[in-house]
């Protein structure tokens, strides 16, 4: 199960949902990032801001406590900013690292192998750092770029 989030902005008593590479009525639009159970919470990042403006959680920051702005997830239901930052940042997990691996899988290994992951502290998967996932966060989140949703 998985959740996205976006951020929308208020602009003269109407709403705009700013989602990544998306324009309504010429306004740009952004991907705040996806909770997936189990996982570190991808942030969706740019290393260009002119390209996108979130490159990381203090620009994040700066938007989501802007009177301007405001989150929604996927599914409509608004979330304050303490509560994204807590999704973000405090997330954990309870996969057991020494259990049987999950079905269809012979081994962890295998497991990480095929899915692009490794395992974190935190009972957590996270992203391999490559070409999607360019860095680990402080936190519980992994720090990616490109098209995803």
């Amino acid at each position: 199960m998985s959740t996205n989030y976006y951020l929308y902005k208020k602009i003269k008593n109407k709403i705009f949902n700013i989602r990544c590479e998306n324009h309504i009525n010429g306004i740009k639009v952004w991907h705040i990032g996806k909770s997936s159970c189990g996982w570190a919470f991808t942030l969706h990042v740019s290393q260009n801001k002119n390209e996108f403006p979130i490159v990381g959680m203090l620009t994040l920051s700066t938007y989501i406590h802007d009177p301007d702005y405001f989150i929604k997830n996927e599914y409509g239901s608004i979330i304050s900013p303490e509560e994204m930052f807590t999704i973000i940042k405090y997330r954990k997990g309870s996969i057991s690292f020494n259990l049987l691996p999950p079905i269809g899988y012979k081994n962890w290994n295998n497991f990480y192998s095929q899915n692009n992951c490794i395992k974190d502290s935190h009972g957590l998967l996270r992203c391999n750092i490559g070409k999607f996932c360019i860095g680990h966060g402080s936190g519980t989140w992994d720090c990616c770029v490109g098209d995803f949703s």
